[in-house]
């Protein structure tokens, strides 16, 4: 049941396994999504998440090339996309370019996609998640001391959206367990979507 005059966002991942058959279930899955928000009246984002290339390039070069004298940060260039936006307004075409899928910082995305609904003025607010898997940001991970920095910060974001409560968070996960998401389901074949 959706509830009227709320503002939902999905956000989907981009990562290189999302090729293929997870795509097609993320494909469906937001379909189905927008066709909800047309007949039940509620506004309906469709959000994906990657980077612009494969570990790090360009900013990782930029900075080995400047002798490595600033703070690191997240050594790769994001890729923030919205396929649809709350005025109904564009497709999922690109959705369906395998190109575009590389690698994935899901704490920053998660940041992203809620300050775009706290901007809207609906009566509630849902986001739901879409991914299979955990952050990968090579670039970040070969130059961190710490192999879980990603994580971390993934599950830091979940954390303190959780505790702010003004956005409903939700994760669908693809074959794989995001257990420290109070609102997740698990699907494990194209087959299931009908289910939700």
């Amino acid at each position: 049941m959706v509830p009227a005059g709320a503002s939902i966002s999905r956000l989907i991942d981009h990562s290189g396994s999302m090729r293929g058959g997870n795509m097609d279930i993320a494909l469906l899955l937001a379909e189905a999504m927008v066709e909800l928000a047309d007949t039940s009246g509620c506004g309906m984002e469709i959000l994906g998440l990657t980077t612009v290339d494969w570990q790090g390039k360009p900013l990782r070069r930029m900075w080995q090339q400047a002798v490595m004298p600033f703070a690191r940060g997240w050594l790769c260039a994001l890729r923030h996309i919205i396929y649809r936006g709350f005025d109904a307004a564009g497709g999922f075409g690109l959705m369906l370019d395998d190109s575009i899928c590389k690698e994935n910082v899901d704490g920053e995305a998660l940041i992203w996609a809620v300050s775009l609904l706290r901007a809207t003025t609906a009566n509630r607010r849902i986001l739901i998640g879409l991914s299979d898997g955990a952050s990968v940001d090579d670039a970040t991970l070969t130059h961190s001391d710490d192999p879980a920095l990603l994580w971390r910060h993934y599950q830091q974001a979940v954390a303190e959206t959780e505790a702010a409560s003004d956005v409903t968070l939700a994760v669908v996960a693809i074959r794989y367990e995001r257990r420290f998401v109070q609102r997740r389901t698990k699907l494990d074949t194209v087959d299931e979507v009908a289910d939700l």
